[in-house]
């Protein structure tokens, strides 16, 4: 009789990671997979999972994970090889939106006997945009440089009158622009 020493001859799965950019949805969220990040070998792997999001651990799952908000996100993957060893890597998951412009056009008007004028704001917004379609709010939030989060304001006074224009999506980026209204008093 004699002993035999045997080697097992395999080389352990590494995991490799990449970054990807994925537009959000109406709730600024966006699904990954792990597979979605994986960028490595296949052949001896058992199980690939993705095990934590921007530092905070997840139950290991190997389905989609739900990451919200806007901007780049952290995310940790778990490889295990079919000997059981185990490696990890990070990518950055980025929910992409695309900005929000906010366009808005002057305007002048006879003020009438009071010298007022009742601007809508689509009487000054020329077309604002969003282009994600995910519009949270539209609304005038300054006149003449006082703070207004309104649809409609009036405003009187011979002269002009500046009034912002501002838009919200829902992951919360937003633009301004600025429109003058000049009340007429011949």
């Amino acid at each position: 009789s004699c002993e035999a020493t045997v080697y097992m001859n395999f080389n352990p799965i590494s995991a490799e990671c990449m970054s990807i950019g994925r537009p959000g949805d109406s709730d600024c969220c966006t699904l990954v997979d792990a597979e979605d990040i994986y960028d490595g070998q296949y052949t001896g792997l058992d199980s690939l999972m993705i095990i934590a999001v921007d530092g905070e651990s997840i139950d290991p799952q190997e389905y989609d994970v739900q990451i919200c908000g806007p901007g780049s996100h952290d995310v940790r993957l778990l490889t295990v090889d079919i000997c059981g060893n185990r490696d990890s890597c990070e990518a950055s998951v980025t929910v992409e939106n695309g900005n929000p412009y906010a366009y808005a056009h002057g305007f002048s008007d006879d003020g009438g006997e009071d010298c007022c004028l009742t601007v809508d704001l689509w009487d000054i917004d020329d077309g604002s945009y969003d282009p994600d379609g995910y519009v949270d709010s539209l609304y005038i939030s300054e006149v003449d440089g006082e703070p207004n989060w309104d649809t409609s304001v009036e405003i009187c006074g011979p002269g002009d009158h500046t009034l912002t224009l501002r838009i919200v999506d829902v992951c919360g980026a937003s633009d301004e622009d600025e429109a003058t209204v000049t009340i007429i008093n011949d």
